[in-house]
């Protein structure tokens, strides 16, 4: 995960907190791997004009509200976000 995770609309961006949220509610992973399975794509709309930092959407599909995404940095992808809702 990056710096600045993405995790709550509600919450602080802390990779901690997210873990320990997950921790608490086995759902949340339940949902990141349904979200993974449905598959993922690079999201254009982020780097049309600059090709670098590249990202990946996985959206969720078929009524999911869980979406999670990564960005390439120097070293690896990394996820950048898994939250809930728009």
């Amino acid at each position: 995960m990056i710096t600045g995770f993405l995790w709550s609309f509600g919450g602080d961006r802390d990779v901690t907190q997210a873990v320990e949220a997950w921790k608490s509610d086995s759902r949340y992973l339940d949902e990141m791997v349904r979200v993974l399975r449905q598959g993922c794509h690079i999201d254009s709309r982020e780097y049309r004009q600059v090709p670098l930092p590249r990202r990946i959407e996985c959206p969720g599909s078929g009524g999911m509200t869980f979406h999670a995404g990564f960005i390439e940095t120097p070293d690896s992808w990394r996820m950048e976000y898994f939250t809930e809702g728009d």
